[in-house]
């Protein structure tokens, strides 16, 4: 059913008209098959990767005053792993710390399903993994919905990509170049590089943090003169394994890397596949996996700082461009003996964000007081190229969320369940689909278990998630709330579906009070509304259509019921006006009066 679902929504896009008016670059016809290992340089000489590139058809001629865009995700990145966001005193980032020094640090930005795959979906489509499709690592993202590059592609950006794509390759689409990482391996590696109208696939030697740094700042320099440009950096590191490059190897390993103080197993009240499906090693094995951790991530701060100084020394153009750093999820590290990064902890689903736009943020700013998620990277992008958000995406702007002109109060965190089916248990991770809430004051989970599992954490008095307050029976109210909550934010995002429930339960349960709090925050009703824009639109009425009652229905593009009403017979009415309040995006507006029957598309911006 939910692929049925999705496949009406791809219909509708196109009826519509919503997707872009130009399809974007696929993969090209002929791919040629490089035997020799070369260097970027060679590449070039051979094949002409760095030729000039000359403006699209999409161009206006002239350079227009958009921005350029730069968008640079790490892999596996923790956002407590920089300076700015309380890195270890031995742990420098300042290249990376001077996007959120020059800009705004958003200090609450979260990952909605932290793994690889779905989060880099969530990237390209502006939508929840339930809707883009792709829910686990590997998975294709469904269907016709139009990528950010695309977007930008069929607006006149020069769009780059230079990286780690995270799908199959002939997913590819809306970039005009593109380095692309065929292999997993760091140094040496295999790359599909564009050419003009070909391809080459080629192993690069040198490290992949280098090769991506190197390949984006030769496609700049080579770019149109009269468009703005669009790039996409997502870094392999510092994901697994940890084979930092040559300047970085061992350059930690007389620090003592850092343990958590609540490394140790919950005790009470907590979900049986924790341990040991997801268990952490000792801190012999932490200690070792921090340590190439760092290491990796030394690099991708190292070339982050040269990009930038390129951006701003060499070419002058870094006040013009919108610089975006981020990661594709988090990652636990023995919090609660627990490892890994598909679990709804803080650890997991916490990202950097750090966005440089002097037009936006003039000032520094540490932003505290907005919830951002990984589905507001493709609406900011779209805010700041001046695209209207008529492409169904979920999130919002940054800077509108910052600015308060939508406003955020809960965000549905997923994750499906990765069990192999080829592999009984204990052999096989016995992890089942999650759902959670998370709001300002509590998280709340559901995971999908033969057996009723549900935790709540208290993140104003126990920040660090020490205690599952689910039982405590002075908050038994917090906990009907949220069961609402949860339920409520799952249908405002069309999460209408739940893979395998496996065999699992609430171990060492505890009725006892040993909650970190009497006082639950603020409790109100639990239907919730995404953001809070005031809309109104118009539909026109043929003569005669108000003489009897007419029923009004406004539905989301996958037919989510979002607003209805009945109007009573008006016949001096020639116009029928509704104010409601909806985010951004795109409606159908149906009324039917008696048997005359009409369909309006409604773009909300």
């Amino acid at each position: 059913m939910r692929r049925k679902v999705i496949g009406w929504v791809c219909l509708v896009q196109i009826a519509f008209g919503v997707l872009s008016a130009q399809a974007g670059s696929r993969l090209p016809a002929q791919i040629l098959e490089v035997d020799d290992t070369l260097t970027l340089d060679e590449a070039h000489e051979r094949y002409g990767i760095f030729a000039p590139r000359s403006a699209t058809a999409t161009a206006t001629g002239t350079r227009d005053d958009r921005p350029n865009i730069i968008f640079i995700m790490a892999d596996d990145s923790r956002w407590d792993s920089y300076g700015v966001n309380g890195a270890p005193s031995w742990f420098k980032t300042p290249g990376i710390d001077r996007l959120a020094q020059e800009g705004a640090n958003f200090k609450n930005f979260f990952a909605v399903l932290p793994l690889c795959t779905p989060s880099r979906g969530t990237f390209f489509t502006g939508m929840y993994p339930h809707r883009h499709g792709a829910t686990t690592n590997p998975e294709e993202i469904d269907c016709c919905f139009p990528w950010i590059s695309e977007i930008l592609q069929a607006n006149g950006y020069y769009t780059i990509l230079s990286g780690k794509l995270g799908f199959d390759l002939d997913s590819l689409r809306g970039f005009d170049d593109y380095l692309v990482a065929v292999t997993e391996s760091y140094s040496p590696a295999k790359y599909l590089i564009s050419t003009g109208n070909t391809a080459i696939k080629v192993v690069i030697g040198g490290h992949t943090t280098d090769i991506i740094k190197n390949y984006a700042r030769g496609r700049i320099l080579s770019r149109p003169p009269d468009q703005p440009f669009f790039l996409v950096m997502p870094h392999r590191a510092p994901h697994v394994p940890f084979i930092p490059r040559p300047q970085e190897k061992d350059i930690f390993d007389t620090i003592p890397m850092p343990y958590p103080d609540n490394a140790y197993k919950y005790t009470k009240n907590f979900p049986s596949y924790y341990y040991p499906d997801n268990e952490a090693g000792d801190s012999i094995v932490q200690d070792s996996t921090y340590r190439g951790y760092f290491e990796l991530l030394a690099g991708v701060e190292a070339v982050t700082n040269e990009f930038l100084k390129f951006l701003d020394d060499t070419l002058g153009i870094i006040d013009d461009c919108l610089i975006m750093y981020t990661s594709d999820n988090g990652n636990l590290k023995s919090e609660h003996k627990l490892q890994g990064k598909q679990l709804p902890q803080e650890e997991s689903i916490r990202l950097p964000m750090f966005l440089r736009y002097p037009k936006w943020f003039p000032e520094p700013v540490e932003v505290y007081d907005v919830m951002g998620i990984n589905v507001d990277w493709a609406p900011t992008i779209l805010d700041a190229a001046g695209i209207p958000n008529t492409f169904g995406m979920q999130g919002h702007s940054l800077r509108a969320l910052y600015q308060g002109e939508v406003r955020r109060n809960a965000f549905l965190y997923e994750v499906w369940s990765e069990i192999d089916k080829d592999k009984p248990a204990p052999l096989a991770n016995q992890t089942p689909a999650i759902r959670a809430v998370r709001t300002p004051y509590f998280k709340f989970i559901k995971s999908f278990c033969t057996n009723n599992v549900e935790q709540l954490f208290d993140l104003v008095n126990d920040p660090k998630e020490n205690t599952n307050l689910i039982n405590d029976p002075y908050y038994q109210k917090v906990v009907e709330y949220y069961r609402c909550l949860l339920d409520s934010v799952r249908t405002v995002y069309g999460d209408f579906t739940v893979d395998t429930i496996i065999k699992c339960s609430l171990n060492k349960v505890d009725y006892s009070h040993v909650g970190a709090s009497t006082d639950p925050g603020p409790i109100g009703p639990c239907v919730y509304v995404p953001s809070d824009v005031d809309t109104s639109f118009e539909v026109g009425l043929e003569p005669g259509d108000l003489l009897q009652p007419c029923e009004v229905e406004v539905y989301t593009l996958w037919g989510h019921v979002v607003y209805r009403t009945r109007l009573m017979p008006d016949a001096a009415a020639d116009r029928l006006q509704l104010q409601i309040t909806l985010p951004a995006g795109v409606y159908l507006a149906r009324y039917t009066c008696g048997t005359a029957r009409r369909v309006h598309r409604v773009v909300i911006q």
